[in-house]
């Protein structure tokens, strides 16, 4: 039998590296010991494990949970750049040569590098009764339209001057837009402390763009949400009066976003006005529960009129996790669904999460005939026992195109202590030359345990049921959803068909009202189920890029402006800013609300029919109905907005970290 083995000068590299390196390792999470193993080797060839690294500064953007305010000048001391520091979690840069050094303090509990995230209204409107709420008016006679509330979008491409997003006199309805990764600002950005990129204010709006013919999210994520009428009479948006604070990002790192919703909040309340924050994005990877790093970052950042809605995730279609039962054993094969094949991967990932840390399980990759379930040739058993390690397997043997290096890490997650085991490929392709053979992943202990993997490769039978276990969607939410604080946010067929500036008409057959296949769901280990709420998110119509006619060409909905362009698009990127711009709506009535108000509000008037009955876990409480929930707030929790904030301040005075005088800008 053909063998795998450890690269020996690997195995002396750890044998050798001593207990001081080892327990700092331990901190280490397994994403920033695979990132740190490669930056240092210089092996960083996959561009998405490696943004979290800042290299005109020799270091890496990373959460540190901590405990203890005494450590933050020990961290000072060590070169570490603070950006944000919640009660017992921080976003920070840190040096790479320091790394060791930072996970060696007492009192740093668990360092994390920064993980990119991918991005997961016509008829939106009237479906979730907005157009009802927008007919309605205040004790002043002002309609609910968002006015004196912010909505703030954290996304990737924006067309910040589309006319969907200025007043009738032309002036821009964004009050800030902050461009983190920014490294030369453009006429008027400002820089503010601790936090990297620039600030820009409403004059200088219009010398800013960020989006291209490849990215233009973000501009159809904030039409849904706040886009106004200035554009257009009918494609506009929930909320078309509220102020709009943009936080514009291109990496799309969890770090990132942390730092952006804090900014915007803090920038909020220093502008005396509630806030509703729509996060179109997320990860179906990690640990599907309210210890992931920015969920529980976002957690501490909500609160009484500052609301933060998040997509759920597109992965509901997709058999990419699978369920161990306690006492049991399974085999599941990958397949790279891109490739179509068992035998051919640019890269995988699959990792196992314990449902508890009281139980053990072992896990082990192995190639193995498809048509008999044969091992060809395996891994050693990776232990998920409480123990730290880290090792690369590699496979040297003819079945293989070449020589393949295969990650493999365990650890126990600090939260909770639940075991867990990655493996992972990152960089060149590999190709199994023998058609008959795939890839498997072998499970099996005492532990219940949730497997799950990403980047396009799902978990197969290979048609022989009898032999290996095939994936569900059925934990495929984003782990960054699963907060006790985030409303998260799936999707339902609003629309079927449409007919495009040209005149040609697209119809699906997909059956109105139920829930978008693609919608993501599941339930997290301490019993809670996501999404919270379901709202429109097929074919909605939204403002758009000058770039569509490029790129969308079927869902363009109108060209005879180049830079007043709106089509259609579909997905729970598009579901979220419908809630998220019905959250500012409300907030107008009552501005105190928080997400236990918002869920409570959902789970009294969100809309069941035949759908919402036959799977409940797919809508949540139900379908968005955004008038009942504004008659519900009205008639239980309304205190009004009693001023207006209808002007941009000519300069944000507002200081991080208590100056007076507003010294955070310079």
């Amino acid at each position: 039998m053909k063998k795998l083995f450890l690269s020996l000068s690997l195995l002396a590299a750890i044998l050798c590296s001593g207990l001081t390196e080892s327990h700092a390792q331990s901190k280490l999470d397994m994403h920033s010991r695979m990132m740190l193993r490669e930056l240092r080797t210089g092996k960083a060839d996959n561009i998405s494990m490696t943004r979290a690294y800042v290299p005109e500064q020799s270091c890496v953007e990373a959460f540190i949970r901590y405990t203890g305010q005494d450590v933050l000048p020990q961290l000072e001391a060590l070169g570490v750049s603070i950006i944000v520091n919640l009660t017992d979690l921080m976003t920070c840069r840190i040096p790479l040569d320091r790394v060791e050094q930072v996970a060696m303090l007492d009192e740093v509990k668990l360092i994390s590098f920064a993980q990119e995230m991918q991005l997961n209204c016509d008829r939106a409107r009237q479906m979730s009764l907005i157009d009802e709420v927008h007919a309605m008016t205040d004790l002043q006679g002002q309609p609910y339209t968002g006015k004196g509330v912010i909505y703030g979008t954290i996304d990737v491409g924006f067309d910040f001057n589309h006319p969907a997003f200025k007043n009738e006199d032309g002036t821009s309805r964004i009050l800030y837009a902050y461009l983190p990764e920014q490294e030369t600002a453009v006429e008027g950005g400002m820089q503010l402390d601790n936090y990297p990129g620039f600030v820009y204010d409403n004059e200088a709006i219009a010398n800013l763009i960020t989006d291209n013919a490849e990215s233009y999210h973000g501009t159809l994520t904030l039409g849904i949400g706040a886009g106004g009428r200035n554009g257009h009479d009918t494609y506009y948006g929930m909320a078309p009066e509220a102020d709009i604070i943009v936080a514009a990002v291109t990496n799309m790192l969890n770090t990132t976003l942390l730092n952006s919703a804090k900014l915007m909040i803090d920038m909020a309340k220093e502008l005396g006005q509630p806030i509703s924050i729509n996060m179109s994005l997320g990860n179906p990877t990690g640990p599907h529960d309210a210890t992931d790093l920015l969920a529980a970052g976002l957690d501490q950042l909500t609160g009484p009129g500052a609301i933060i809605s998040m997509s759920i995730g597109n992965d509901g279609n997709n058999d990419i996790s699978l369920h161990k039962p306690a006492d049991s054993k399974v085999v599941t094969l990958l397949y790279d669904v891109g490739y179509e094949s068992f035998g051919k991967f640019n890269q995988f990932f699959v990792e196992a999460w314990s449902h508890d840390g009281m139980s053990d399980f072992t896990a082990q990759l192995a190639i193995v005939n498809r048509e008999s379930g044969d091992i060809y040739a395996s891994s050693p058993l990776v232990q998920a026992d409480g123990t730290d390690s880290e090792n690369i397997l590699t496979y040297h043997d003819p079945s293989l195109m070449g020589e393949a290096g295969i990650w493999y890490f365990t650890d126990t997650y600090e939260e909770g202590g639940r075991g867990h085991v990655r493996f992972a490929r990152t960089d060149t392709t590999i190709t199994l030359l023998d058609s008959s053979h795939a890839f498997a992943l072998i499970v099996s202990g005492e532990a219940e345990v949730y497997i799950s993997t990403h980047g396009g490769i799902a978990l197969s039978d290979g048609g022989k049921p009898e032999l290996f276990a095939k994936g569900n969607p059925d934990a495929s939410f984003s782990s960054n959803a699963a907060g006790f604080n985030t409303i998260s946010v799936g999707s339902y067929n609003s629309k079927n068909s449409w007919t495009n500036y040209a005149g040609e008409k697209y119809s699906f057959d997909i059956p109105l009202g139920n829930y978008d296949e693609d919608s993501s769901y599941g339930m997290s280990v301490d019993g809670r189920t996501f999404p919270d709420i379901s709202a429109p998110g097929v074919f909605i119509a939204s403002a758009t890029s000058r770039y569509a006619n490029e790129i969308a060409k079927e869902e363009l909905l109108s060209q005879d402006d180049e830079e007043n362009k709106y089509q259609v698009a579909a997905g729970t990127s598009l579901a979220c800013p419908v809630v998220a711009g019905t959250i500012a709506l409300w907030l107008q009535a009552c501005p105190t609300l928080d997400d236990d108000d918002v869920r409570d509000v959902l789970e009294h008037t969100a809309i069941h029919d035949e759908f919402t009955d036959a799977a409940p876990i797919r809508f949540g409480y139900g379908k968005l109905d955004a008038k009942a929930g504004l008659d519900y707030i009205l008639n239980n929790m309304s205190v009004g907005i009693s001023t207006l904030h209808t002007e941009c301040p000519a300069s944000l005075t507002y200081d991080l970290f208590g100056n007076e005088g507003g010294e955070g800008y310079h």
